[in-house]
C-alpha cells in the first residue's frame, strides 16, 4: 500500500468484515486451540527465506507463498539463486505440502508473488520467473493442475471469487480489462475498462457480498480523479462513479503502482480505500465508499483509543496508531507492504499501535483487534492484543469468513515469530526465516465476555504510597464523600465497551466504623461492598458496573484511605449482565427490607435463609449464576457462611467471621433448579445480601457448586488437590494446578473464580493470588495476626493451568472454587 521508495514497510489497518455473531470479548477456548505459528525457514546461515503473502481458505487451511535460497522446509532448491515456494498448512498447523514454483533460479530476491484462494478453497499463484504465469494447484496434493501465461504488466490485481475462480486484470500498452476466469483458468468474460481507468496507473479489485465486483483506479490523463466501475457477477456494467480529489484527500497520490491492494471490504460491506497524502509527512487516509452505489461515506476514523496494555515486561501506554514501523522492525523493512485482504466481510479491525512503557524505555508495537459498528469506524472496542517482538516483520495478513486470521512475514529471532517459542535455542539470530502466525490474538468471531488481567494496582489514596496506573488525589476519601476514578483505559481495561470490572478494594486507616459502596457514578444505591471498623485494614472483591464515561465511584460515610487492584473486566453486552447494586435482603430488626422479605432474626445452624432469585428484579429465570456481596454482622460466635444452590450443602465457605464482627465478601453463586439459593451459617449471625449482576445461560462462565480445592491446615481434610500441610509465606509460594479439577477441563481454562481464606497468620499481612510467573504489586486478601479472613478472587490461570498463592507472612491457606472461564 506504500510506495517502494518512501520508507520501510508500513503497517496498515486490516478491515475484517465478518458475519454478525455474538460480540464478546477475549479469546474463547476454541479460539485458543486454533492459535499456532510456524517458523518454516531453515535455521541455517547458508539459507534464506521470506514469506511474503498468505491466504486463509474457508476450511481454515493456510497458504503461504514467498521466496528462498539454499534449503527451505525440507526442500533443496535446484540451481543457485532464489526460488518461489508455495506451502499449505491445515487448520491445525500441520504442513500438508510444500512446492517449489519453478526450477529456474532468479539471481536476486524476487518481488512478492500474488496469491489468491477462491470460495472453493482452490489456490492460485501468479509469479514471474522466465515469464509470468498463473498456476492453479490441487489443494490436496499441491500439484499444478492448470497454468496459463500472464502479461508482465498485469502485475498484482488478482482476487479469489466466492463462487469459484478468480478475477484479475489484463493490462496492455493502452488498454485495461477485468477478466473472470474459472478454476480451470478458462475465461468466462472480460470487461473493457479502457478509457475508464488508466492502464498505466494501476487497477484494484474488490468483490461485494452480492457477488458483483468493483474495479478502482485512476482516470486517464487526469491526476485527481478516481473512477469506480461496478461490474455484475456475469460481467455486465452496473455503473461508474468518479470521485474528484481536494479536501479532505488528494487523489493524485492514489493508485501509484505498488505491490499492495489498497482496497478492502469494511464494516457493513463498505469499500475501504487507502490513499496516501503528500503532506504533511505522507499521511495515510482511509476513505469509506458504499459498495452498493460507490458513494463516499466519509473518512474512516483512525483515532484509536488511548489505552494501557499488559505485556510480559509490564504495562505500556498505547497512544497512537503506529504507521511508521514494520510491525516492530524499522531496520529490516524491505519494501514489501502488508495489504488489505482480497475478500473480507465483517466488523473487526486489526491495527498496530505504538506504545511506551509506563516506567520509561523503548517503544513497543502492539497488534490490537478492535470491533466497530460504523462503516467509517469510530467507537472502537478493543477485543484482544499482543506485543510484537522486535525481531519480526509482517508482510501480509489474511482472514476468512469464519474469523480465522493468518499473518505472514519473517523473523530473525531464535525462538519466536509473534506468539510463542517455536524452535530450539541456539539458532543464529542473523538468519532470516519465513514464518506464519495463525490466530495470534484468537479467532475474530470467538470472543468471551470476561478478560482476566494480571492483578495490578489501579489507585491508592495514601500520600506515602506510589500512584497506581490511574492517578487520584493523594488524600483519604472525606466523610460522606466519594472519589470518582476513570477505570476504562487503565490497567488493561479497554477505553470502550466495558460493562463492569473485577476489582479487589481495600480500606485502610478508617477514622471510625463504616462501609464502602462501589457503584457506577450517579445515584448511589443502598448497598455496601465492604465494612470496616476504626483503624482496620480490610479488603473485598468487587464486580463493579462501569458508568457510560468509563468511571466508577467509591463512597464512604467516614474518612478513610482506599486502594484498588484490577484483575479483569466484563464486556458490555456479553454473558455477564451488570446491575446497579441492589439490596436483596437484610435480617437485622429495624433495618429496611431488601426486595425479598425474610424474618428479622439471626440465622445459624438449622436456620437457613432460602430465597428465590427469580423474585429479584432484573434477573431472568434462565440465569446460571449471580454475583453477590454477602455480609455477616453481629455474630454470636466464630463461624462461616456458605452460599449454594439449595440441596446438599458443599464443604466450602464464602466468608468467615468472628464474634461481633461485620464481615462482607463477594460471592459468585451458581443457581440450581428453580433458581433457589441458600445461605448457611454455622453460628448465629445476621445476614445481608446485595446483588450486582448475573450470568446468562449463554455465558461462557461455567458455575460449579462451591468445592474445596485445597486446605494447608494440619489435621484438616484435603481438597481436590493435595498440598503440603504447612503454612506458606515469603519464599514458600504455593503453586496449585486448578485446570482439570472440579469439572474444569485440563486445558483451555483462562480464569477461575475462587474464595480464598487466610487463617492462623503469624502476623498482619496479605495474600496475592496470580497466574504463576512474575508476582504483581497487588493484594487479594488482607489479614491481621491470628485472624481468619476470606475474599473472593477471580484470577487468570497460567498457560500450564496453575495458580500461585503468595503470602508475605506465614499463614494457612484454603481455597474453594465456584466457577471458571475459558482461555
Amino acid at each position: 500500500m506504500r510506495r517502494l521508495f518512501r520508507r520501510a514497510a508500513v503497517v496498515v489497518l486490516l478491515a475484517v468484515a465478518l458475519p454478525a455473531v455474538r460480540a464478546t470479548s477475549p479469546v474463547s477456548a476454541a479460539a485458543a486451540a486454533d492459535k499456532w505459528e510456524r517458523v518454516v525457514g531453515d535455521a541455517n546461515p547458508a539459507s534464506w527465506s521470506r514469506a511474503q503473502v498468505t491466504r486463509v481458505a474457508g476450511d481454515g487451511s493456510v497458504y503461504l507463498a514467498g521466496s528462498f535460497s539454499g534449503s527451505f522446509s525440507g526442500l533443496t532448491a535446484p540451481g543457485v539463486g532464489f526460488h518461489y515456494f508455495l506451502q499449505k498448512f491445515d487448520a491445525g498447523g500441520s504442513v500438508k505440502w510444500t512446492k517449489v514454483v519453478s526450477a529456474t533460479a532468479l539471481p536476486s530476491e524476487p518481488e512478492a508473488p500474488v496469491l489468491a484462494v477462491d470460495g472453493s478453497g482452490i489456490p492460485y499463484l501468479r509469479a514471474c520467473v522466465a515469464g509470468c504465469n498463473i498456476n492453479v494447484y490441487d489443494p490436496a496434493t499441491g500439484d499444478v493442475v492448470h497454468s496459463i501465461p500472464d502479461g508482465a504488466d498485469n502485475r498484482w490485481p488478482m482476487i479469489g471469487v466466492a463462487a469459484g475462480g478468480i478475477l484479475t486484470v489484463n493490462v496492455g500498452v493502452s488498454s485495461v480489462a477485468a477478466r473472470r476466469l474459472d478454476s480451470g483458468l478458462v475465461q468466462l468474460w472480460s470487461f473493457d475498462l479502457t478509457g475508464a481507468l488508466d492502464a498505466g496507473a494501476g487497477t484494484w479489485l474488490a468483490e461485494s457480498s452480492n457477488g458483483s465486483f468493483w474495479a478502482i483506479g485512476k482516470k486517464p490523463v487526469s491526476d485527481n480523479v478516481m473512477p469506480m466501475v461496478h461490474i455484475s457477477a456475469s460481467g455486465g456494467h452496473l455503473g461508474t462513479v468518479e470521485h474528484t480529489g481536494g479536501v479532505p484527500f488528494d487523489l493524485a497520490w492514489f493508485a501509484v503502482p505498488n505491490r499492495s491492494n489498497p482496497v478492502a471490504v469494511g464494516p457493513q460491506g463498505n469499500l475501504w480505500i487507502s490513499i496516501d497524502q503528500p503532506a504533511p509527512g505522507f499521511n495515510i487516509l482511509i476513505v469509506s465508499f458504499s459498495s452498493v452505489d460507490g458513494s463516499r461515506a466519509g473518512l474512516v476514523d483512525t483515532n484509536l483509543p488511548h489505552e494501557q496494555f499488559a505485556t510480559p515486561s509490564g504495562y505500556v501506554n498505547c497512544t497512537n496508531l503506529d504507521l511508521e514501523v514494520s510491525f516492530g522492525d524499522v531496520a529490516t523493512g524491505s519494501g514489501q507492504q502488508p495489504r488489505f485482504p482480497e475478500r473480507v466481510s465483517g466488523s473487526s479491525l486489526m491495527a498496530v499501535m505504538q506504545c511506551f512503557p509506563l516506567t520509561g524505555g523503548s517503544p513497543v508495537s502492539m497488534l490490537v483487534v478492535f470491533s466497530m459498528a460504523s462503516p467509517v469506524g469510530g467507537d472502537f472496542v478493543r477485543e484482544a492484543a499482543i506485543p510484537f517482538p522486535s525481531t519480526a516483520t509482517v508482510f501480509d495478513m489474511s482472514t476468512n469468513a469464519s474469523g480465522a486470521v493468518a499473518l505472514a512475514g519473517v523473523t530473525s529471532g531464535p525462538d519466536q515469530f509473534l506468539q510463542s517459542p517455536v524452535t530450539p535455542p541456539g539458532i543464529p539470530t542473523a538468519v532470516s526465516r519465513a514464518a506464519v502466525s495463525h490466530n495470534p490474538t484468537g479467532n475474530l468471531l470467538e470472543r468471551d465476555e470476561f478478560a482476566a488481567l494480571p492483578p495490578v494496582r489501579l489507585f491508592d489514596t495514601r500520600p506515602t504510597e506510589p500512584q497506581g496506573l490511574a492517578s487520584v488525589l493523594k488524600s483519604p476519601i472525606p466523610a460522606g464523600g466519594q472519589i470518582k476514578v476513570r477505570i476504562a483505559g487503565f490497567g488493561g481495561v479497554p477505553s470502550n465497551g466495558v460493562g463492569s470490572v473485577s476489582l479487589n478494594v481495600t480500606v485502610t486507616n478508617p477514622a471510625a466504623t463504616g462501609f464502602i459502596t462501589v457503584h457506577p457514578c450517579g445515584d448511589r444505591p443502598l448497598a455496601s461492598n465492604l465494612n470496616y471498623v476504626a483503624n482496620q485494614t480490610v479488603a473485598n472483591a468487587v464486580i463493579a458496573p462501569v458508568s457510560s464515561d468509563g468511571t466508577v465511584c467509591f463512597y464512604s460515610p467516614v474518612a478513610t484511605d482506599v486502594l484498588a487492584d484490577v484483575n479483569g473486566w466484563f464486556r458490555d453486552g456479553g454473558g455477564f449482565h451488570t446491575l446497579t447494586p441492589l439490596r436483596i435482603f437484610d435480617s437485622r430488626p429495624g433495618e429496611i427490607d431488601g426486595v425479598v422479605h425474610i424474618a428479622k432474626q439471626r440465622y445459624g445452624g438449622g436456620a437457613i435463609v432460602s430465597i428465590s432469585v427469580g423474585d429479584v428484579p432484573g434477573v431472568p429465570t434462565d440465569a446460571s449464576a449471580v454475583s453477590l456481596n454477602v455480609t455477616a454482622t453481629d455474630a454470636l460466635g466464630d463461624g462461616f457462611v456458605t452460599v449454594y444452590p439449595c440441596g446438599e450443602r458443599p464443604l466450602a465457605s464464602n466468608l468467615n467471621f468472628r464474634l461481633g464482627q461485620t464481615v462482607p465478601n463477594a460471592v459468585i453463586a451458581p443457581l440450581g433448579p428453580g433458581s433457589v439459593l441458600c445461605f448457611f451459617a454455622n453460628a448465629d449471625t445476621h445476614l445481608i445480601a446485595d446483588i450486582n449482576g448475573y450470568f446468562s445461560a449463554a455465558s461462557s462462565f461455567t458455575a460449579v457448586s462451591p468445592t474445596r480445592v485445597f486446605d494447608t491446615r494440619v489435621g484438616e481434610s484435603d481438597g481436590l488437590v493435595k498440598v503440603a500441610k504447612q503454612q506458606y509465606g515469603g519464599d514458600r509460594v504455593l503453586t496449585v494446578r486448578v485446570a482439570g479439577v472440579a469439572g474444569m477441563p485440563a486445558t483451555g481454562v483462562g480464569a477461575v473464580s475462587l474464595n480464598v481464606t487466610a487463617t492462623n497468620p503469624v502476623a498482619s499481612g496479605f495474600v496475592t493470588v496470580f497466574p504463576c510467573g512474575d508476582r504483581p504489586l497487588a493484594s487479594s486478601v488482607n489479614f491481621t495476626t491470628g485472624a481468619t479472613v476470606a475474599n473472593a478472587v477471580v484470577t487468570p490461570v497460567s498457560a500450564s493451568g496453575e495458580v500461585c498463592f503468595f503470602a508475605n507472612v506465614d499463614t494457612d491457606l484454603i481455597a474453594d472454587v465456584n466457577g471458571w472461564l475459558p482461555a
